[in-house]
């Protein structure tokens, strides 16, 4: 996990710093959970260039 998720105007927002992971490239997923269980997004990818 990067990171826990916050609630604001503009919607969910989550800070990652990416000095903490070598450069190239990742799949970012969402994971919500409620009483059912979990759901995840498909994800989005980056690239890290530090």
């Amino acid at each position: 996990m990067l990171c826990a998720a916050t609630l604001t105007y503009y919607g969910w927002v989550c800070n990652w710093n990416t000095t903490t992971v070598p450069n190239g490239s990742y799949v970012l997923v969402s994971e919500a959970t409620n009483t059912s269980g979990s759901n995840f997004s498909s994800g989005v990818s980056i690239t890290v260039k530090n």
